[in-house]
């Protein structure tokens, strides 16, 4: 009676599959990290922050409605209108914003928020990485600051806002 013949897999073939297994997983991570970051703001500089404030002065009008998307904390829909720089109108979700928010929420409010978000990484010497890792995008002509993300590095706590529309009011 013939023995059967186990086939031998050969080490030709194993070496094969582990470097198939190996570049399949590599371009497995690299899908993943284009993937997750698609759509994010960059990584914010103080100087980045500093040109963009600097142009809102210069260039910025004093009167515009604009509508936010927001994410923790306050999270929704901001709806705020701006005239001769000061807020006249603004909406949570629809509802009326208490008084007290509004300013937060104008073009200048907006920057003294990240401002207070840069000052926080600047105010401890010797440190060796940000308390709050700071991700914005503005406007290259006004300074707007149309997107803004912050991560707090010590609590793991994200937040988000996200300027969707913007339109300049021209006063009579």
């Amino acid at each position: 009676m013939p023995v059967p013949r186990r086939s031998r897999i050969s080490l030709r073939f194993v070496a094969g599959a582990i470097v198939f297994g190996i570049l399949l997983g590599l371009a497995i991570a690299v899908l993943f990290v284009v993937l997750s970051t698609r759509g994010q703001p960059p990584r914010m500089s103080a100087a980045d922050f500093e040109a963009a404030r600097q142009r809102w002065r210069e260039r910025g009008p004093a009167s515009y409605d604009m509508d936010i998307e927001q994410s923790q904390g306050i999270s929704g829909k901001i709806h705020v209108e701006v005239r001769s720089g000061r807020v006249a109108a603004m909406t949570i979700n629809g509802e009326p914003a208490p008084e007290r928010l509004c300013d937060n929420w104008s073009i200048p409010g907006l920057f003294e928020i990240i401002g207070l978000d840069l000052e926080r990484n600047r105010g401890v010497a010797g440190q060796t990485q940000p308390a709050i890792f700071q991700q914005a995008e503005f406007d290259a002509d006004t300074g707007l600051p149309r997107v803004y993300r912050r991560s707090d590095l010590e609590s793991g706590q994200c937040a988000e806002w996200r300027i969707v529309t913007f339109r300049v009011r021209v006063e009579r």
